[in-house]
């Protein structure tokens, strides 16, 4: 919750099963969405960043490597090994998902202002920054290819990959597919204005 409490319900009664208070008394602006992956329960950002057992609610890790900038509302994204997160104002992090330990990060070219999540195709991560979308490698963090648009990429969607097409959110002209491999705009759909 915006305190910074996690909660686990009975999903047919809506009994608490466990309560986990991750803020330390320090009040956080809202907390980024949380995940499940495995019997782990992933939740919080920067000094609460937090993995807790699913069944009990006690703490595994504790993220001890970052703090600073604002929660996010795009989700954390998990794979077998490694999961992704961010906090807005500060950086993009790639964490080791057993142990809490941060594998890198990345926070240039528009990348610590991002709102939305990562999708990952095998060794690849794609991700937009303000106005750029990269593509990094998922297990250094390093920018293999990036290109700047003249979108507004401050969305809270994460990309969604087809086999050869990236299509991408933006917030004033639509929605943009770019070619997978070399960047290049397919196509480009203008809808209505939003309602915020």
């Amino acid at each position: 919750d915006v305190s910074g409490n996690a909660y686990a319900l009975e999903a047919k009664t809506g009994k608490l099963i466990w309560e986990k208070a991750l803020s330390q008394g320090s009040l956080p602006s809202y907390v980024t969405a949380g995940a499940i992956y495995e019997g782990v329960y992933y939740t919080g950002y920067g000094s609460y960043f937090t993995a807790l057992d699913l069944q009990t609610g006690q703490e595994i890790w504790k993220n001890k490597d970052w703090n600073g900038g604002e929660a996010m509302p795009g989700e954390m994204t998990i794979t077998q090994d490694q999961l992704f997160t961010g906090a807005n104002w500060n950086s993009l992090f790639a964490h080791d998902r057993k142990t809490g330990k941060l594998i890198w990060k990345k926070n240039e070219d528009g990348l610590r202002f991002r709102s939305s999540g990562v999708a990952i195709v095998g060794q690849e991560i794609y991700v937009t920054g303000l106005n750029t979308v990269f593509v990094l490698d998922k297990l250094t963090g390093q920018i293999l290819r990036k290109k700047m648009f003249d979108y507004d990429f401050k969305v809270m969607a994460t990309p969604v990959v087809s086999h050869q097409q990236l299509i991408l959110s933006t917030s004033d002209k639509g929605i943009v597919a770019l070619d997978k491999s070399t960047l290049e705009e397919r196509w480009n759909f203008l809808t209505g204005e939003a309602l915020i």
